[in-house]
């Protein structure tokens, strides 16, 4: 072995083997010692105490803590296997690596990463563990169930990714103990902060290594969460926690850097989801299924969890995120910041998009984002022709994306970090933003821990629900089941249906009368059902007040994070392309439900065990919606609701909204659509239908590039304009990988929606047809179209909205109606107008004084082999309550029974809106 570096120690760099000798707990002081040692060198033993912890009296947990002690002993022998390297490992028995021999493999090469990089080592030539004899029986045995508290385990770190971690917990509304490991005076004056107790885990490390490091043995980075994640395993036995929490964000995996051999490097690497997936698999298999091990910010970047920590303002006195103050032995600076690091410097760049130049100062004791010195540090957080740290912190687009917000911000602009480097972002691709601080990816949160977790976050304070009919009865369902003891107020400006006041529990207000009347300013959160604009004076000034406005789409949303979801919009055909999709799908095997504007509310949907959520979108639901669709369509877009939306502007925001919260997942768009096409062309995530090279309509018919489909549409979808809601279907259905010639043949199984285009019967030889949802000029072109070379008498209008039939009337023009009848209110302006611009129908223009003349004037009017068509182009009210209603009476007046058909809903329920 050669001299001892010190005199006393031999070299563990020339040692042949690493022994990991034994482990043991002596339940009287609560403290665990695992031995290692090089061969020829000392005995190195490490000390873990678990401070006022009970001895388990069941024979089962205590066979459990013995094998989470045996993990904890091989994982936490990173630490000293680091100083020699050794090529041969020996492990106390076979049985204490059994099924774990692939995981500490990858751990130690993984690990180890950045260590072997700056040290010039191939860590995988050297690292090789014993191979287990399988996943045999002596596998299986180790695990056992476990019944443990509903409570967790929460990692404390002192910065700010644990306290928001520990918000989040809290949330959940289960017991929270926060746990700290070492003796850091920052983590306990965090948590003090918090007003919760701290159970201090001690680790002791062998005296030994240090003077092996000094000596210069191998030293550098190990995966310390790790290890400290197999120490909170044991804790979690002994102290009786179900929850391991853990607060890494999803930044953690992203590669430091590649080395020349295309290997990744990741400081982070115990941080990274890759790791938690693979300890979650050794406390199943190993330990118990019954223990959860999870991080609860996984989905967020670093830029997401400083958002959420810039509100929590009492702990930007106590906490700090620069990591010279977490050394095991206690810091090393004075004060919390060192402002010299890469952690100082993210903090200062992520810091400043949310809070003003003092206020950073208050926190860290300097302006480091006015420092001309610290640019090229900057630059490396930036990827700016530098290597990424060998720091935590967040991925280099994250950091270009906070430096290039911080360019148009006053207060930052002039900064001398900033208007150095600004230049330099004009060479780099710089991500989106709003992208970064929306929650992604996978995670292993417990769905039921994340629902209410999420929903929590929406639904905070005082709470009320706005408007009573069958999505605010299904918001305050849920929300009741959730929150029994939760107030809530419901607010409506008529009575509800009979019955649902004799449902409402004793913590339930109603108000009902004008919005303006309610007070809404004093509450905190406002459900708004989606017929109530937010656009509305009355809740513009509760917004300005502070309340959140909110709707039950987004309740769903938040409660079903981890759904496959495909969410379908445009100002006409959503509801047909929505259902025809879900038909397809089902067609193809996959379990669907069709809900939100169609079917169902959302919220009354509660079944998980679904392949693909077809989720149609009015532009009332997506005005404030916050989601995270898998797959977005956006079908066509033109003027419809303007009153509603305060205007175009709003109205094309709102349904572009789509559009911006696809994120970096595709968004399917109609290529044919000139508005539409203009406003998300320069999107890196469109996926084109209608489009050369996409399925499209051609000719009247459907190809693919140039290729024709064989695709016969049924009866019930007449048009031209229906060709193209198919072709943006069977566009989503190769997407997701299913067969087009499956969804192809399904089209002849298709039943067409009601009030949508659908042939409520035949007299005389006269066909009715009831589009009543049609409520735009450009939805009755459509339907005229669909039926242009039969006889049609047009019934047309219905509530003024003051939107200009004057560039549609040229069209309807050209495909001139048998006759035009138009019915109040805004049927004889339409009529008007179509007088002043030539329009001659055959049988001439009419109006009417309501729906019951029109339809017996189109008898009298409609030949046989004509078509007399309901499709008012203007919405229903204040007539009727809705266009099923006109439908219907339609269809009576016509002289057919009414009969309802939504697919895939569990009961007859009306839709959510119109828009």
């Amino acid at each position: 072995m050669g001299d001892a570096l010190t005199g006393t120690i031999p070299d563990p760099r020339e040692a042949a083997s690493f022994r990991f000798l034994d482990c043991d707990y002596d339940p009287a002081v609560g403290t665990a010692h695992l031995s290692y040692a090089f061969e020829g060198g000392p005995v190195l033993v490490e000390r873990i105490t678990f401070p006022h912890a009970p001895w388990p009296p069941d024979a089962s947990r205590q066979a459990s803590f013995r094998r989470a002690l045996e993990i904890l002993h091989l994982v936490a022998g990173v630490s000293y296997y680091k100083a020699g390297l050794s090529r041969r490992i020996d492990v106390p028995s076979p049985d204490s690596i059994e099924g774990l021999s692939a995981f500490l493999n990858e751990l130690y090469i993984k690990g180890l990463g950045e260590l072997g990089y700056v040290n010039r080592i191939d860590v995988a030539d050297r690292v090789h563990f014993p191979a287990d004899e399988g996943p045999g029986a002596g596998q299986a045995a180790h695990a056992r169930p476990l019944i443990l508290p509903e409570r967790a385990l929460v990692a404390m770190g002192g910065g700010k990714d644990s306290l928001v971690g520990l918000e989040r917990m809290q949330k959940a509304g289960i017991e929270v103990m926060p746990v700290s490991i070492g003796r850091s005076v920052l983590i306990q004056d965090t948590v003090k902060a918090a007003g919760l107790p701290l159970i201090r885990i001690g680790r002791k490390l062998a005296p030994e290594l240090a003077e092996m490091n000094l000596a210069g043995a191998w030293n550098g980075h190990v995966p310390v969460t790790a290890v400290n994640s197999a120490i909170l395993l044991c804790a979690s036995i002994l102290y009786g926690f179900r929850y391991i929490v853990f607060s890494n964000e999803r930044s953690a995996d992203e590669a430091t850097l590649v080395n020349a051999g295309g290997v990744e490097i990741n400081h982070q690497y115990s941080k990274g989801s890759a790791f938690e997936s693979a300890f979650r698999g050794v406390i199943a298999s190993q330990v118990s299924p019954d223990i959860e091990y999870f991080s609860v910010l996984r989905q967020y970047s670093e830029l997401g969890i400083v958002a959420r920590f810039s509100r929590m303002k009492k702990f930007h006195p106590v906490y700090s995120s620069c990591n010279r103050n977490f050394h095991l032995d206690g810091p090393r600076i004075d004060g919390r910041w060192c402002l010299d690091c890469p952690k100082c410097r993210f903090a200062a760049l992520s810091l400043a998009l949310y809070l003003t130049p003092k206020e950073v100062r208050e926190i860290q004791g300097g302006d480091l984002l006015n420092d001309p010195a610290q640019e090229d540090g900057f630059r490396a957080l930036c990827g700016l022709g530098h290597d990424k740290p060998f720091e935590c912190v967040g991925e280099a687009g994250e950091s270009r994306a906070a430096l290039a917000a911080l360019g148009s911000k006053r207060h930052w602009s002039q900064h001398a970090v900033v208007r150095a480097l600004l230049p330099e972002l004009e060479q780099v691709d710089v991500p989106l933003l709003d992208d970064l601080l929306r929650p992604a990816g996978r995670h292993f949160i417990p769905a039921q821990l994340l629902a209410r977790m999420n929903v929590a976050d929406t639904v905070t304070g005082r709470v009320a629900i706005l408007g009573i009919g069958r999505e605010g009865q299904a918001a305050w369902r849920y929300l009741r089941t959730l929150y029994p003891e939760m107030p809530i107020v419901l607010v409506a400006e008529t009575e509800p249906e009979p019955g649902f006041r004799e449902q409402l529990s004793g913590t339930d207000e109603m108000i009902i009368g004008p919005l303006s009347k309610a007070r809404l300013e004093q509450f905190d959160t406002l459900v708004r059902s989606p017929g109530i604009s937010p656009y509305r004076d009355s809740l513009q000034a509760a917004r300005a007040s502070g309340a959140r406005i909110t709707s039950p789409s987004n309740l769903w949303f938040a409660s079903h994070p981890d759904q496959n979801t495909i969410c379908i919009t445009g100002t006409k055909g959503k509801s047909t392309t929505a259902a025809l999709l879900a038909h397809m799908l089902a067609s193809c095997g996959c379990r669907v439900r069709l809900a939100g504007n169609i079917g169902l509310p959302l919220l009354d949907c509660d079944d998980r065990d679904v392949d693909w959520w077809v989720i149609e979108l009015s532009s009332y639901q997506l005005t404030d919606l916050d989601a995270n669709p898998m797959i977005s369509v956006i079908l066509n877009l033109s003027p419809e609701h303007l009153d509603w939306h305060d205007g175009e502007q709003n109205y094309r925001a709102d349904k572009l909204r789509l559009a911006k919260l696809s994120g970096r997942q595709p968004l399917v768009a109609n290529a044919s659509d000139p508005s539409l096409s203009a406003a998300v062309s320069d999107r890196p995530n469109v996926v084109w239908f209608n489009s050369p090279a996409g399925i499209r309509v051609k000719q009247g018919l459907l190809f693919e590039g140039e290729t024709p489909l064989q695709a016969e549409l049924p009866a019930g979808l007449p048009g031209v304009h229906n060709l193209s809601n198919t072709a943006a279907a069977l566009t989503v259905l190769r997407m997701v990988g299913q067969d087009l010639t499956k969804g192809l043949r399904s089209l002849a199984s298709f039943k067409s929606l009601s009030h949508r285009l659908q042939t409520v019967g035949e007299s005389g030889g006269v066909r009715f047809v009831n589009d009543s949802i049609a409520t735009t000029p450009v939805s009755t072109l459509a339907a005229l179209e669909a039926f242009r070379d039969q006889k049609i008498t047009l019934l047309v209008g219905g509530y003024d909205r003051g939107l200009d039939w004057a560039p549609h009337i040229s069209r309807i023009n050209s495909m001139l109606p048998h006759a035009v009848i138009g019915i109040p209110d805004n049927g004889p302006r339409i009529i008007r107008e179509m007088h002043e611009a030539g329009v001659r129908p055959e049988k001439g223009l009419h109006e009417a004084t309501d729906l019951a003349a029109a339809v017996e004037l189109a008898k009298n009017l409609t030949p046989a082999g004509g078509v007399v068509l309901l499709s008012p182009g203007a919405p229903s009210f204040p007539r009727y309550n809705d266009f099923r209603e006109r439908g219907r009476r339609f269809t009576m007046l016509s002289g057919f029974e009414y009969s309802e058909y939504e697919p895939f809903s569990q009961a007859k329920k009306e839709a959510a809106g119109q828009g």
